[in-house]
């Protein structure tokens, strides 16, 4: 399933249960198609408090927690809140200069971490300010991927190589925003040396420092 930040909730009438919604939600990655799933609540109330949470997700506010029949709740839980929440347009180019700047592999959301064929290779940076961000080749523009927040709390660890079809491949880390999780982030370098450099900028960033230039070119 898509990100909630990109949910559309519809009510749905006619159908055999009273309180029925579909909802669709879209991804920010390349040659991504909408995903359609229709629920049905238990009460109008229920359905009520789907749609506010849905929609507050969708304007990127923090999706309360709801207090349902078992079913739904565990329905809940697994919309683990993706990146694509917190993708954001540059206003300000000239405040996110690049520091550390080069190819980086990243997972198509709800990716298959061993199918090749959901990895894409993009320019991608940290800029001065700490903020992760990447050249986006769907809407030809520069997108902030992690917000200067999101990396000095972040932590990053490497992947084995069973688990990626990625040869050096490590994982991003978000800390928790009001006890919401997000998403682990999945990137590849295109070398050991360089994924040990991105891992030791996003950890230097964490610790108060800033990033510096890549000693290693991919």
């Amino acid at each position: 399933m898509g990100s909630l930040s990109q949910g559309e909730f519809t009510r749905l009438d006619g159908t055999a249960m009273p309180h029925a919604f579909q909802l669709t939600t879209r991804s920010n990655d390349d040659d991504a198609t909408p995903q359609t799933s229709n629920f049905a609540c238990e009460t109008e109330e229920e359905c009520k408090e789907w749609e506010t949470n849905i929609q507050r997700a969708s304007r990127m506010e923090t999706v309360q927690t709801m207090h349902l029949g078992g079913a739904y709740a565990q329905e809940l839980a697994q919309f683990r809140l993706k990146v694509t929440n917190r993708r954001q347009k540059i206003a300000d180019p000239a405040c996110l200069n690049p520091v550390f700047k080069a190819n980086l592999y990243k997972l198509k959301t709800e990716g298959n971490p061993l199918n090749p064929e959901e990895w894409f290779l993009r320019e991608t940076w940290l800029a001065e300010n700490g903020s992760l961000v990447y050249h986006s080749v769907k809407s030809d523009s520069d997108l902030v991927y992690y917000t200067s927040a999101d990396v000095a709390k972040a932590s990053v660890c490497k992947v084995a190589k069973e688990k990626s079809a990625m040869e050096f491949t490590f994982q991003v880390n978000l800390a928790p925003v009001d006890g919401i999780e997000y998403a682990p982030g999945l990137f590849a370098a295109e070398a050991a040396a360089m994924r040990d450099q991105w891992m030791e900028q996003f950890t230097r960033i964490a610790e108060g420092h800033v990033a510096s230039e890549p000693a290693v070119q991919s």
